[in-house]
């Protein structure tokens, strides 16, 4: 993907502004790819969630206004204090 030209849309902020506002999109849903990190031990696990869960949070903090965040779900007894 990163040869194509959409990489851009995935990885940029302002061009994924500007395509929103291309599209008419006043607001957008981020979520980190399902990285699907259920084969993570019980201590790997949340931290994995949590770095994922960090980077969402800095990306709709950077245009709240434009983005609000959905984290990856993980096994709730792995991720005690967060559901």
């Amino acid at each position: 993907m990163q040869r194509t030209r959409y990489h851009a849309a995935f990885s940029d902020l302002n061009v994924r502004l500007q395509t929103m506002d291309r599209q008419g999109i006043d607001m957008q849903v981020v979520s980190p790819a399902p990285i699907y990190a259920y084969w993570a031990d019980q201590d790997l696990s949340p931290r994995i969630a949590h770095a994922s869960n960090e980077h969402v949070a800095e990306v709709c903090a950077s245009r709240p206004e434009r983005f609000v965040g959905l984290g990856p779900r993980q096994r709730k007894q792995q991720c005690p204090g967060r559901f």
